[in-house]
């Protein structure tokens, strides 16, 4: 069945689709509303914006599949497969979720009073090796974590020509690690330039964080800080799990820094810019709105010339000799106590 049959049939009255297969189909703002969709392979399906209020999902495999803005008021979404699905947007009010499968699936942006959900399977392969369970106040707050995020602030404004070379750095390093799979937001103001990543858990903060300052001269000091937080975790041996987790995101992120380097066209034209040489502030958002300044430049905030956009300007400025500011154990600490992750 395509889905012009399907949607024809759905049209006449039809509502059982049970066991249908319609792998990386095209239904975006359909309205399929009570429809059954039971064991329907509906894998890389693209549901944006889709009308499934009341929908029968029990089984069905999403993995992959694109349910941003969708409606599932009321859906059955129980074993579920929504393993690396997109679904900020998505309104699940009323629905049930109990035993979905949701790893690498994203958990805020939902609407989700009234949804009901006993647990959820969070392995990889979704065979039930990670099972967290929930009341029904730890469910509600599970599903509405803020947005972990990462924000690069640069102490200068953003120029034309700065603007084509930070676009295309992003988008070659992106070809490389392919965690840093969405483009910054970026806020540009009189005196400095904001570059926001929205990342898909608290715990790819730090990896991503070590890719994304790649294009700056404040790679190396803020990559360091990274390095020492994670050290002070495992010093702490607060949680194991976390460190061994976190220590193979960053080893790949790491390798992955290594060959970008490497590849001299990614970064040739930021390292002849200004801009790029500028003091720059990292600042990671857990899901628990809680902040931690991973770097800060210590001449982050003093007015300098920015008339000239030529690094070779900027002699006095050099941040190569800058000292790293470590942020403080009870900081570290306190923001990484706020992380939602599996232990």
């Amino acid at each position: 069945m395509n889905v012009e049959e399907l949607l024809a049939k759905y049209e006449a009255g039809v509502r059982d689709f049970s066991g249908v297969d319609l792998p990386e189909a095209n239904l975006s703002g359909v309205k399929l509303n009570e429809v059954n969709f039971r064991h329907a392979n509906l894998s890389v399906v693209n549901l944006s914006g889709a009308k499934l209020s009341g929908a029968n999902l029990i089984g069905a495999d999403l993995s992959n599949a694109n349910l941003t803005n969708a409606s599932l008021v009321h859906a059955n979404l129980t074993q579920a497969r929504l393993i690396k699905a997109e679904w900020v947007g998505a309104d699940l009010s009323g629905a049930t979720l109990t035993g979905a499968k949701l790893y690498s699936t994203s958990r805020f942006g939902l609407k989700t009073e009234g949804m009901i959900c006993e647990w959820v399977d969070l392995s990889p392969s979704g065979d039930r090796s990670i099972i967290q369970h929930f009341s029904t106040e730890e469910s509600r707050e599970f599903f509405n974590e803020t947005a972990p995020t990462i924000r690069i602030i640069v102490d200068r404004p953003l120029d034309h020509e700065a603007n084509f070379a930070i676009a295309g750095a992003y988008y070659q390093i992106a070809q490389q690690y392919h965690e840093l799979k969405q483009p910054p937001s970026v806020e540009i103001g009189l005196r400095r330039t904001v570059f926001t990543f929205r990342v898909d858990s608290d715990i790819n903060l730090l990896p991503i964080a070590y890719v994304a300052i790649l294009p700056f001269q404040d790679a190396a000091n803020t990559q360091n800080n990274i390095l020492r937080v994670l050290a002070t975790i495992n010093s702490e041996n607060t949680s194991p799990y976390l460190f061994q987790e976190l220590t193979t995101l960053i080893e790949k992120a790491r390798d992955k820094a290594t060959v970008m380097r490497q590849v001299k066209n990614i970064l040739k034209i930021t390292s002849k810019l200004n801009f790029f040489q500028a003091p720059t502030q990292t600042i990671l958002t857990n899901s628990s709105a809680q902040s931690l300044i991973i770097h800060d430049h210590p001449r982050f905030g003093r007015l300098i010339d920015t008339s000239n956009n030529h690094a070779s300007d900027y002699n006095e400025h050099s941040l190569d000799t800058a000292k790293a500011i470590v942020p403080s154990l009870s900081l570290v600490i306190d923001f990484f106590q706020g992380f939602h992750y599996i232990c």
